[in-house]
């Protein structure tokens, strides 16, 4: 994809006095997605509007896109912003209807100002043809709406690209200009660009698109052009200090999200991995795990939804181990389904030549629900459990079975959480440093594709419900949000919720200390008895006394 900069006629041209050097990165970057990430009132919005109006004056007869989620935040904010740069002049021979969110200036571009708050948002975004898109507030919008933008950016084949502007192109890059339709028209570049304040989560898929540190960005993403910056509010050179002062008298959390404008954990997180229960996979300990500890797995089925199967094990010091993971769409994005036989076969192949001594499953899949009718018994009845046990219909070889896990929510939180945190009295079983939690995961690799990738995901992404503010802080439920994937998640608990509560340490027992006299006596120093030893437990009956007169 080409990554050419914004050209910018330098005739009749004013200098712009920019609000930060991101803001000016924004503006000049290529025809690539491209998203600025940062703070509240850091002037991207206004930097991205500049951006819209250097095209459209540019490539005459264009379309440009303006997007937001809501109509009430594009008219309140977006439209104000756009419309406080723009001289009338330049539509007086046009049309503007703000009612429909339509412009079009004296030199034939048209502006669509589109909100996604109504029931046929997506349906009026796949009939657009666009020759440059922009989202204001990203974050708010949809990863389906965003995948189809970027199939209407470069369609519109009207819009003219001026004689100068190939030139230019021509002289900077020694090549041709090479956007043009199938008859050698020139075409615009396709321009789509976001601006956004960062996602509360890690499942967001801004974070998978743009983040570095996704693993989708790093296979996929990367290669296709995807860039982004990031930018503070401070770095706003025309930002009042008074509301800087504000902001920063938050909580660190919002501030380090909506300030600093850091990829950042949702508020009302459930759970903290600290990065000392990430494990980078390694053979040697991979065999270790394998031959020398109590192996278990748990399953999280879904028909449509995914499906996850983590594979444990436990050692003798009470930690765990996640090291390996399953994880599949019912139907993936092809159309193509997968079905129990496809899920048997492939956890199958992960646990082939092991012993599991522990394997819980999701207790729903136990019910008997299926082929229930007039005709038939309760013993004709089968469960989902009972498929992944079936030996009849499907390989016998590939048969897994599955004892129901406990679901109590509160009881397998708590105890996720004590596995998960960092106890100063428990040695780490890599480094062998005291102050380690008791959960690890072992994480995927290009050398290692089975490790874990989803459940660290789950895990950091699961919050709380909010239910209301106080004195701008926000209050939440006991509850677990319902909108945020969880099937890893499940898994894991399912797994964590099979094994015992982590015994804190307890102190070596003072021992009897023996030592040599000159005179050749041995001297004992005794320590002293703090409680008397309890007897020994026995299964005989307790004897008790009892009178002749019946009594005790």
């Amino acid at each position: 994809m080409a990554t050419a900069p914004v050209q910018r006629d330098e005739t009749n041209r004013k200098p712009v006095e920019w609000a930060s050097d991101k803001q000016r990165w924004l503006f000049e970057s290529g025809p690539q997605p491209t998203l600025l990430l940062g703070g509240v009132n850091s002037a991207k919005t206004y930097g991205a509007c500049l951006k819209v109006l250097h095209l459209g004056f540019m490539y005459p007869h264009s379309h440009i896109a303006i997007v937001r989620k809501t109509y009430k935040q594009l008219t309140k904010t977006t439209m104000q912003t756009f419309y406080a740069m723009l001289d009338p002049a330049h539509y007086q021979h046009g049309t503007r209807n703000d009612n429909d969110g339509y412009l079009r200036l004296n030199n034939g571009t048209e502006i669509f100002f589109i909100h996604l708050d109504t029931p046929n948002s997506l349906t009026l975004l796949q009939g657009l043809e666009l020759n440059a898109a922009f989202v204001d507030q990203a974050e708010e919008i949809s990863g389906q709406a965003w995948e189809i933008l970027e199939t209407r950016v470069g369609r519109w084949s009207y819009a003219e690209v001026p004689p100068w502007v190939i030139a230019h192109h021509e002289n900077e890059t020694g090549t041709s200009w090479p956007w043009t339709t199938k008859d050698g028209k020139p075409m615009p570049p396709p321009y789509l660009f976001a601006t956004a304040n960062p996602p509360g989560d890690e499942l967001h898929w801004l974070w998978e698109h743009f983040s570095e540190e996704s693993e989708q960005w790093q296979k996929k993403w990367r290669a296709l052009g995807y860039q982004y910056e990031k930018t503070d509010t401070r770095e706003n050179r025309y930002a009042l200090q008074q509301n800087i002062d504000t902001l920063l008298a938050r909580d660190d959390q919002w501030i380090d999200r909506f300030v600093r404008g850091n990829w950042g954990r949702p508020e009302g997180c459930i759970f903290r991995v600290d990065p000392l229960s990430i494990i980078e996979p390694d053979q040697h300990f991979l065999s270790m795990i394998k031959s020398e500890m109590r192996l278990g797995r748990a399953l999280d089925h879904g028909d449509n939804a995914p499906t996850c199967c983590l594979l444990g094990a436990a050692d003798g010091e009470g930690n765990l181990y996640i090291w390996a993971e399953y994880y599949q769409a019912g139907v993936d994005k092809a159309g193509n389904e997968h079905n129990i036989a496809d899920h048997r076969k492939a956890i199958s192949k992960m646990c082939e030549g092991l012993r599991f001594q522990i394997s819980v499953a999701d207790p729903q899949i136990f019910f008997k629900s299926r082929n229930i009718s007039g005709y038939s018994t309760r013993s004709q009845r089968w469960s989902i459990a009972d498929e992944y046990m079936d030996r009849r219909l499907m390989d016998p070889n590939t048969a897994l079975s599955f004892s129901q896990a406990d679901n109590n929510e509160d009881v397998s939180r708590s105890r996720l959480r004590e596995y998960l945190r960092v106890d100063p009295k428990h040695k780490h079983p890599i480094t062998g440093q005291m102050g380690a939690p008791r959960l690890y995961f072992i994480m995927r690799s290009d050398e290692y594709p089975q490790g874990c990738d989803r459940v660290t995901v789950e895990l950091k992404a699961a919050k709380r419900i909010q239910i209301g503010e106080s004195n701008g802080r926000a209050i939440f439920s006991d509850e677990r949000d319902p909108t945020i994937s969880d099937h890893a998640l499940d898994a894991l608990r399912y797994y964590v919720g099979a094994h015992p509560m982590p015994v804190p340490a307890q102190p070596l027992p003072n021992k009897p200390m023996i030592q040599m006299i000159d005179s050749g006596r041995v001297m004992m120093v005794v320590p002293p008895i703090q409680r008397m030893p309890s007897a020994p437990p026995t299964d005989r009956p307790r004897r008790t006394w009892r009178s002749r007169a019946g009594g005790y």
